[in-house]
């Protein structure tokens, strides 16, 4: 089972782990300011993405040509969710953009370079194939939330971000001395993390972040995991994950006592800047 890195602490704290880079649960990684978030020597802000992400920049130095940079950034100049989705089905939805993700998604190609292959090892062939479903995700990225304000898939696909506003707050100047002012409340560790739920005191956090566990554990250690949190979280308790290939029932056993939010998990999938995975809130009663 692999390893994960928590920020635990006392209550009122969030316990986290990661589906496949360890990070801080508590406060994201952050930049080095330079009198605000944007480097006035080179342009926009610029931010450091985890491995899947660095993957799809790397597409795009492939779709890019295919497309041709004035189509891409045309997206970006849309100013209602109908104008940016009209746009990608005339200017965008192209053959040759469904193949390249059809090769760039195939299972021998992504698995090793994407991801970790163990995080494919759920998947079917009963499964949707991985280029067919990263098209419609890709799709949804451009055409759910407004482009101009997506400053993820304007990294990606630009390589910057084209304004100070559309940047989250931990990337600001102010925001960054926040995270920085109150990084020492931060307590990283490296551990098995069934061993570590275990070892953890009854009521020692009410909240937790199982990021995309369902991809990386198989049914029964998945049960085990909510079954631990369930016997140590704090009440009232909030917990979500995600997941990219694999959405996982919760164990029976915990009816009554943990309530999947799936109005709010509705509504966190449509607001998220980079809609690829689907997302699990739930509450410990």
């Amino acid at each position: 089972m692999r390893s994960g890195s928590w920020a635990t602490g006392p209550r009122r704290r969030t316990s986290g782990t990661t589906g496949s880079t360890p990070s801080s649960a508590t406060f994201p990684p952050t930049p080095r300011p330079s009198g605000g978030h944007t480097d006035r020597r080179r342009g926009p802000a610029r931010s450091g993405p985890g491995r899947f992400e660095q993957y799809l920049s790397r597409i795009t130095r492939y779709a890019i040509p295919l497309l041709g940079r004035r189509r891409v950034t045309g997206i970006f100049e849309c100013r209602t969710l109908a104008e940016q989705e009209a746009y990608f089905d005339s200017r965008l939805d192209l053959r040759a953009i469904r193949l390249l993700l059809r090769v760039a998604f195939n299972r021998k190609v992504y698995a090793g370079r994407g991801m970790d292959p163990r995080s494919l090892q759920y998947r079917t062939s009963q499964d949707e194939p991985l280029g067919v479903q990263f098209y419609r995700q890709f799709r949804n990225a451009l055409t759910r939330t407004p482009a101009q304000e997506n400053y993820l898939m304007q990294l990606i696909l630009l390589g910057s971000t084209r304004s100070d506003e559309c940047v989250p707050a931990y990337l600001t100047a102010s925001g960054y001395e926040t995270v920085r002012s109150n990084r020492d409340r931060i307590e990283i560790r490296q551990a098995e993390l069934i061993q570590h739920l275990k070892e953890c005191p009854r009521g020692s956090f009410d909240k937790v972040h199982l990021s995309n566990l369902p991809d990386w554990m198989d049914q029964d250690q998945f049960d085990t995991v909510l079954r631990l949190v369930n016997e140590k979280i704090a009440r009232p308790g909030r917990a979500v994950w995600r997941y990219l290939h694999r959405d996982r029932p919760v164990p029976g056993s915990l009816d009554g006592s943990l309530v999947l939010d799936r109005e709010l998990g509705g509504e966190l999938e449509l607001a998220d800047r980079f809609p690829f995975y689907g997302i699990r809130p739930a509450i410990f009663t």
